[in-house]
């Protein structure tokens, strides 16, 4: 079930989608290292990341 909504759902998406939320009880700074730390192929992936945070 996880698989498959993933499937529907590119990464970034998904990402973003999850750093929106976490924005709601987690500190700046802490969401950003944590996206600084992520071992993403694109660059500009962490960039649009770090923008949502």
């Amino acid at each position: 079930m996880i698989t498959d909504a993933l499937a529907k759902v590119s990464l970034e998406d998904f990402l973003t989608a999850i750093c929106c939320q976490r924005r709601q009880t987690e500190p700046h700074g802490k969401r950003k290292e944590e996206i600084e730390s992520l071992p993403l192929f694109d660059g500009d992936m962490k960039d649009r990341l770090e923008v949502e945070v």
